[in-house]
């Protein structure tokens, strides 16, 4: 879980690749969940290993 405030413009997130314990996630499709500025917007991402 990523919160927190961003400035107004283009930004990133980037993940490390582990999970909330800190391990590596396994391969496969992940769905994330964007919210910004009363916007959502869900996406898929794929882990290959």
């Amino acid at each position: 879980t990523l919160d927190g405030k961003g400035e107004a413009g283009r930004n990133t997130v980037t993940w490390n690749g582990q999970d909330n314990s800190g391990c590596k996630t396994a391969n496969g499709v992940y769905l994330y969940n964007l919210q910004a500025f009363g916007h959502s917007a869900t996406k898929k991402l794929v882990v290959i290993r």
